[in-house]
């Protein structure tokens, strides 16, 4: 029976290896490093154009997020503690309505450019969380 080994030895080249090989994977690996520094650079640039241009798009349109607010009060926090007190369940379910009353009106408020605003600082924040918790420049620096 013949074994894989065998048949990948037999595939390998008789003649022996050049004597400037190691320098040259040495290069080219320096060189797909440069590469991928540049383009990791470039899409780091461009997250933050997005972003910059997402928050000078999104800046006038914070009032309506604000109008859009329901009423707090020192009054609704402590009538809403005692419910919490009293029975989580409802003063969870309480809460919960006035959340998707809010987010009701905020949506047929917002246009096309707002949400899609929106997404794109929301894709720019995950990126950077991202970013942040594969700690790639870390390992970077372990490796040159």
């Amino acid at each position: 029976m013949s074994d894989r080994l065998d048949e990948l030895l037999a595939m390998m080249p008789a003649d022996p290896y050049p004597e400037d090989l190691a320098d040259r994977v040495q290069a080219r690996l320096a060189q797909i490093r440069r590469r991928s520094r540049r383009i990791r650079l470039f899409l780091h640039f461009l997250l933050v154009v997005a972003s910059v241009v997402g928050l000078w798009l999104i800046i006038p349109q914070v009032e309506m997020f604000i109008t859009t607010l329901p009423d707090l009060s020192l009054a609704t926090v402590e009538e809403w503690l005692r419910t919490l007190v009293r029975s989580p369940g409802e003063a969870f379910l309480n809460l919960s309505g006035t959340v998707i009353t809010w987010i009701s009106e905020l949506a047929s408020a917002l246009n096309i450019e707002i949400v899609l605003v929106l997404g794109i600082l929301t894709a720019s924040a995950l990126y950077g969380v991202i970013t942040l918790l594969s700690n790639g420049a870390s390992q970077e620096e372990v490796m040159v």
